[in-house]
């Protein structure tokens, strides 16, 4: 078993004495730093489609970007001295970075790469918190009574922001002029309706089921809870979201009915 990381040499730790698993807590480390890039910029998180992993690892490699908020500072005549762009290709990646400097925050949530917090789990922390800086100063009892988030997850939420190294990506991110947007007050046909689905849709994915129902002022939740008012049951689905919304008495529809409901 190694003792130390073999991209940096920083000596391996685990974040709980209960865990397998040995990390390197090295927020540097080549190796964690071009893939935490290259999680912020994918499709499901800020969707910069001219940041491939090839592209991240060029601009590692010549210097201009240490982390996720470096990015926001790249020029295009900075561009224009690497062999992998001509003029067109600096300017649009330049212009597509600068096009999400205002992103939705439930994918700048997701794009921070906190452990255990998934595209679901980060909607919902931004629809709890409504922006970023209540979501930072949230506390372990705040965090364990949003549905889905349980003690491991709020835990590495707490863990994430008390970090001196995030809070420096922070104020990184707020120098460059990103400023994620705050969730407002929904309003819409299915305002103050609330989503969960359960095996899988026909006509969608779910991610397009939850964009659709975001659009309408709903909200598009991970498990059954109390606050639930719909379970759209799918194909092959499983006992458990529909043991929970039998408990609950949450009512149950199907995909034609969520879709009379989408387009009505």
């Amino acid at each position: 078993m190694p003792t130390h990381c073999p991209e940096c040499n920083t000596r391996l730790i685990k974040t709980k004495k209960t865990e397998a698993i040995w990390r390197c807590p090295n927020g540097s480390c080549p190796s964690r730093r071009w893939r935490q890039i290259l999680h912020y910029v994918s499709k499901s998180a800020l969707d910069i489609e001219s940041l491939g992993e090839k592209n991240v690892v060029a601009l590692i490699n010549a210097g201009l970007i240490r982390d996720s908020a470096d990015i926001y500072k790249i020029k295009q005549e900075d561009l224009l001295k690497l062999e992998r762009f001509a003029d067109i290709s600096a300017r649009k990646l330049v212009k597509a970075v600068a096009d999400k400097q205002a992103p939705p925050l439930h994918r700048f949530i997701y794009g921070l790469g906190i452990r255990h917090v998934g595209e679901q789990t980060a909607v919902d922390l931004a629809d709890k918190f409504k922006n970023l800086a209540s979501l930072g100063r949230a506390t372990y009892s705040e965090l364990i009574e949003v549905d889905g988030i349980g003690e491991v997850v709020a835990e590495a939420i707490v863990a994430w922001f008390a970090s001196p190294a995030n809070q420096k990506l922070l104020a990184k991110f707020e120098a460059y002029g990103v400023r994620p947007k705050s969730v407002i007050s929904r309003t819409g046909e299915l305002a103050g309706k609330s989503f969960v689905v359960t095996g899988h849709l026909e006509s969608m994915g779910r991610e397009q089921a939850a964009e659709r129902v975001r659009e309408l002022g709903g909200t598009f939740q991970s498990s059954v809870g109390k606050d639930t008012d719909y379970l759209v049951v799918g194909g092959n689905v499983g006992e458990s979201k529909l043991k929970k919304a039998r408990t609950l008495g949450t009512k149950q529809i199907s995909e034609a009915d969520l879709l009379k409901l989408l387009n009505r």
